[in-house]
């Protein structure tokens, strides 16, 4: 019985001082290194996580506006563009120095062009119910091809864009 209870206490106390390792909170640069690994991973959902966390958590730190524009841009390859259009002003408005200031105001500007392109098809597309005339009809689809040209040349601009920033 006494072997027993010796080789019990020796064998606790051998694990007792085994060290354990300890799990130390993510900062800015893990949660913004794991976001860009997603990034490239295309697991954009994953990579705006990421991204948030830092804006969130870190508005401080020195990746926080760029964090905050690749946050934008996977809400554009996600199509949440509204929320994109936020992250680009909230990046002009926290970080008025950040490098990353012209591409937002790019990306906000084709984006607010985009959402009124949008609105104005919509509204097209209502006052084409309520038009029964064929003349009215044939305006409204020259208009539209119109607004569909400028959209083919902002695209054109902003994968030109997305091509620069990719090099």
């Amino acid at each position: 019985m006494r072997k027993l209870f010796l080789s019990s206490f020796l064998l606790l106390f051998v694990f007792s001082c085994v060290p354990v390792k300890q799990q130390t909170p993510m900062d800015a640069l893990d949660w913004f290194g794991r976001a860009e690994a997603r990034l490239k991973e295309h697991k954009f959902e994953a990579a705006e996580f990421g991204y948030r966390q830092v804006v969130d958590n870190f508005p401080k730190s020195r990746v926080a506006d760029e964090a905050l524009f690749k946050l934008g841009y996977t809400q554009v390859i996600l199509n949440e563009y509204d929320d994109a259009i936020a992250s680009f002003s909230k990046l002009e408005e926290l970080y008025p120095d950040s490098h990353w200031l012209f591409d937002a105001r790019l990306w906000r500007g084709i984006l607010e062009e985009r959402r009124d392109c949008v609105a104005s098809l919509e509204n097209v597309r209502k006052r084409l119910k309520l038009s029964g005339n064929r003349k009215d009809i044939s305006e409204e689809v020259r208009l539209l091809k119109e607004e569909n040209e400028t959209l083919k040349a902002r695209v054109k601009e902003l994968e030109k864009l997305l091509g620069d920033l990719e090099k």
